[in-house]
């Protein structure tokens, strides 16, 4: 027997009255000041109401119940009235054989003893004083709820596999999808029911029930929540492996938690297909390539290429953070003035061609055809049109009487025009032969 071998004592469980296993669980809980308050009471009244069944040992000291849509509560063991060791490894089994296959506990050390049983974390809800058990004080820690689904698995390869299935990394408790109570709840019955639709008898489907991808996200890990998920409405599991080889690429799901994305399933088919593996690398390649990589050089021209690989990566990214802190600066900038509504008025624009000329086509440019030259006026007509415009100049009155113009001084330039016109006299009555 699996259970003697480990040192547990088996024990026999029976169908109870749920007024009696509510007693039991209420002297269970108080028995352990410290961490009775984790465990939920369940009034008799209650569970009938739910149509919960519930199960007790002979003397009463170990208990759980069931809901008929198998959630498993209640679960207890008195230790101080006598309860043996292991008997959770005990009810956890029969409570699946009895059709538990969710349940929901405070704390890691919880999750890490129902892990040990087959069972999965999906979802977390943060400790919320006010809604805290009874018998809780601050003294007590404030621990999240984690909602759970068992794997599937049947209540005989529990038993063998006890202490055999993968326990959750504090690094992916802290990224499962955090959620109201009734989210949470939901969000988990929701898996269930994917994972009992699911056909596992198909190439690649987990062979404890769940599909592929959720087997895998239980398997190798799922990959941490992107930091803008669409609300508690929009949270998927996106392994990090899907046969523990090959990497899934890290956006993957941020992809598939976008408000912009309308078809997860196809996201999550793809990544089974492996459609969003990272480089078509894998575990075994790359090692295969860093072993190549240091054979082909001595230790100290290992650790030189290498520290020097690294430098420059570094100061790449103190480049990239630089100029991520001049655009946020630059983006804030402008923020601001959009706020301040400023007017520009526009500048006149310049007049353009309505056909500039288009080099590229070689237009020959239009030719233009002189007119043909005026008729050259002769010596009598350019005097007359002289004499018109003097006398519209000065006028038909008499001429005055000439004044004597002051002397003037001789200019530097004896051949200038000005010396050449000093004298010259203009009217209509002028008479050139009296100089």
């Amino acid at each position: 027997n699996t259970f003697e071998q480990r040192g547990v004592v088996p024990a026999e469980f029976a169908s109870a009255d749920n007024a009696a296993f509510s007693s039991a669980l209420t002297a269970a809980r108080d028995a352990d000041t410290r961490n009775g308050w984790a465990v939920t009471p369940e009034p008799g009244a209650k569970l009938d109401q739910r149509g919960a069944g519930s199960f007790l040992t002979g003397n009463g000291t170990s208990g759980f119940a069931i809901t008929p849509d198998g959630d498993i509560i209640g679960v207890f063991s008195n230790k101080a009235a006598g309860a043996p060791f292991g008997m959770t490894q005990q009810i956890l089994p029969l409570a699946v054989a009895n059709g538990g296959v969710k349940l929901d506990c405070y704390g890691e050390r919880l999750v890490s003893l129902y892990e040990r049983n087959g069972f999965v974390p999906v979802a977390r809800v943060k400790f919320d004083p006010a809604q805290a058990n009874p018998g809780w004080t601050p003294d007590k820690g404030s621990p999240d709820i984690y909602f759970m689904m068992h794997n599937g698995d049947s209540a005989d390869t529990m038993v063998q596999n006890y202490g055999k299935y993968r326990l959750s990394t504090q690094e992916e408790l802290n990224a499962l999808p955090v959620m109201s109570y009734d989210e949470a709840a939901a969000y988990r019955d929701n898996l269930i029911s994917r994972m009992r639709g699911s056909d596992t008898t198909s190439v690649g489907a987990a062979p404890s029930g769940f599909d592929p991808l959720s087997h895998a996200a239980n398997e190798y890990g799922a990959i941490p929540q992107g930091e803008n998920p669409q609300g508690n409405n929009r949270v998927v599991d996106i392994p990090k492996s899907m046969d523990g080889k090959t990497k899934v690429q890290q956006g993957t799901r941020t992809f598939a938690e976008a408000a912009a994305t309308q078809d997860v399933d196809m996201i999550e088919d793809a990544t089974v297909q492996g459609m969003f593996n990272r480089r078509g690398w894998n575990f075994d390649e790359m090692r295969q390539q860093a072993t190549e990589w240091l054979n082909e050089r001595t230790p100290t021209q290992a650790v030189v290429e290498w520290t020097s690989e690294n430098a420059k990566k570094q100061t790449a990214q103190n480049f990239i953070s630089v100029v991520e802190q001049d655009i946020r600066g630059h983006l804030e900038l402008l923020e601001k003035l959009k706020a301040m509504d400023l007017h520009v008025e526009e500048k006149p624009k310049q007049p353009v061609r309505e056909k500039p000329y288009d080099w590229s086509k070689q237009e020959q440019p239009p030719m233009v055809v002189p007119s043909a030259p005026a008729p050259t006026p002769s010596a009598s007509d350019i005097a007359s049109e002289i004499s018109e415009n003097l006398e519209k100049l000065v006028g038909s009155e008499p001429a005055p009487t000439p004044r004597t113009a002051p002397a003037q001084s001789a200019p530097s330039h004896p051949d200038s025009a000005t010396i050449k016109f000093t004298d010259l006299k203009f009217g209509k009555n002028y008479d050139p032969t009296s100089v």
